[in-house]
């Protein structure tokens, strides 16, 4: 991971506060719901932490309306910068 690039991701609204939250798997609806996010910004800021491996796909689960949905878990709890 080039250290700026991961720097400018996380600058990015909404992408600390997704990974704060899954520490436990999360859907993007369930994400969109708890963070007060547009669905389609959820899905987005998903994809940017996919892409830099901040998040992973946990796998499939059931939503509450019966379909199986994908959900995600931080892949880290900590980044430590030093200048």
């Amino acid at each position: 991971m080039d250290p700026a690039s991961v720097l400018r991701v996380l600058g990015n609204k909404y992408n600390a506060e997704i990974l704060r939250v899954t520490h436990t798997p999360k859907s993007a609806q369930e994400l969109s719901e708890e963070l007060d996010i547009p669905i389609a910004t959820s899905y987005r800021r998903i994809e940017e932490l996919l892409d830099h491996d901040l998040l992973e796909l946990e796998g499939r689960e059931f939503s509450e309306e019966g379909r199986r949905t994908k959900v995600y878990r931080r892949k880290i709890d900590e980044i430590g910068v030093t200048f």
